[in-house]
């Protein structure tokens, strides 16, 4: 069994463009990957439009088994998130 934290946990989406063939498992492991603070990545959306155009959203959760995570905290985590993505060609949507 492991202990869970009494901290409270951060919750947030990133949608990302990717290319067709791209496996979204992948764009999981890499975003979250990047990371020691997530608890869980899901994929709740898998997006492809008539025009060729694919977007794969997912909802993070992290938390700190020790502290409240702080809003810089967190935004720095997101920025790490969307460049470990860009390593792999998926770019933030609606940025």
């Amino acid at each position: 069994m492991t202990p869970v934290s009494t901290y409270p946990h951060v919750d947030f989406d990133l949608s990302f463009a990717v290319d067709l063939d791209a496996s979204a498992a992948e764009l999981v492991g890499t975003t979250a990957g990047s990371s020691g603070l997530v608890e869980s990545a899901t994929v709740f959306d898998d997006y492809r439009s008539d025009a060729g155009e694919r977007g794969v959203a997912i909802r993070y959760r992290l938390r700190a088994e020790d502290r409240t995570l702080e809003a810089d905290e967190i935004a720095s985590e997101r920025d790490r998130m969307v460049a470990a993505a860009a390593t792999i060609g998926a770019e933030l949507r609606g940025a």
